[in-house]
């Protein structure tokens, strides 16, 4: 091969990442929303620009040379650092690491998480991204979230640093003052994980309800169910202090199947602060969902 004597695009990078992290063309281009030709010309163009190979032809499978987890490994930090310049954002430096941080609207408040952290490192900076877990999961492995929580009808572990079950609940005020007859129900913004879930689980048991208030954030839904309005279906693990799981309205069909949550950490970028601190906010973002096992996590991409 000849020796490499131009740039390297992004775009070659990133397609050895998901070939890696995929195991398999195909999974990569589906992914990049290319042909899997396209994806195996931008490997060939890579070894061609860099004048060796980068995957070891000798076994079956996707397997990296030694030279290939070097390359590997400078990709991830180049694509980090390309999406920083994006972004005009710093990693590290005066004003210190930046983690880029994902949830759901289900989890209605992460800043004593933020406040622990900067508790024992003052210089790392938050950006908080609320969104569906499809757009999420999708940010994440385009490297454009450093720490992310997913929820989940069915189970989705790969790469996962940490991961659990958990179940949807009904909620009223906690004060008891409960409304009568018809059920009287209060439901979050529609791309929130549990409204579809709620409204499902109230059509199949053919419940006598009425949706009195559909609000435009998941905090002006609690805010709702807390002063009466009606009652709202949460994570178990998430329900605020305003708020009592209804155990004994008869008329509340029981919300039986449990969904999946997983929290996300992409570690490999060299960013030895950044690193740390996205670690621990995924490890206080698995407590905050009710993981009690030791937290000796694995997960995460590296």
């Amino acid at each position: 091969m000849p020796v490499a004597t131009q740039d390297i695009g992004t775009d070659l990078l990133r397609t050895l990442v998901f070939v890696v992290e995929e195991r398999s063309y195909t999974k990569a281009a589906l992914r990049l929303g290319l042909s899997q030709p396209t994806v195996s010309a931008h490997i060939k163009r890579l070894q061609d620009q860099l004048g060796y190979e980068v995957f070891d032809k000798s076994v079956p499978g996707v397997k990296l040379t030694a030279k290939g987890e070097f390359v590997l490994a400078r990709a991830r930090q180049m694509l980090a650092l390309h999406e920083q310049m994006l972004h005009g954002e710093e990693s590290g430096g005066a004003e210190g690491p930046l983690i880029r941080v994902g949830v759901p609207d289900e989890l209605l408040s992460i800043a004593p998480i933020m406040a622990a952290i900067r508790r024992d490192d003052p210089a790392v900076n938050f950006r908080i991204e609320r969104n569906t877990s499809a757009q999420l999961r999708e940010r994440f492995y385009a490297w454009e979230i450093d720490v992310c929580v997913t929820l989940d009808r069915n189970e989705q572990i790969e790469d996962a640093y940490i991961h659990g079950t958990d179940s949807l609940v009904w909620t009223g005020p906690a004060s008891g003052n409960t409304p009568g007859s018809p059920l009287n129900i209060v439901a979050p913004p529609s791309r929130c994980f549990s409204y579809e879930i709620m409204l499902e689980t109230l059509q199949a048991h053919r419940a006598n309800y009425r949706l009195v208030v559909q609000a435009g954030t998941m905090n002006g839904a609690v805010n709702g169910a807390a002063v009466g309005l009606g009652y709202l279906a949460l994570p178990r693990s998430v329900v605020p202090p305003a708020l009592a799981e209804v155990r004994h309205e008869a008329a509340l069909p029981q919300i039986k199947k449990p969904f999946f949550w997983g929290v996300y950490v992409n570690r490999g970028t060299g960013r030895g602060a950044w690193s740390s601190a996205a670690e621990r906010f995924g490890n206080f973002l698995a407590l905050g969902m009710g993981h009690r096992e030791p937290l000796a996590a694995s997960g995460g991409r590296r």
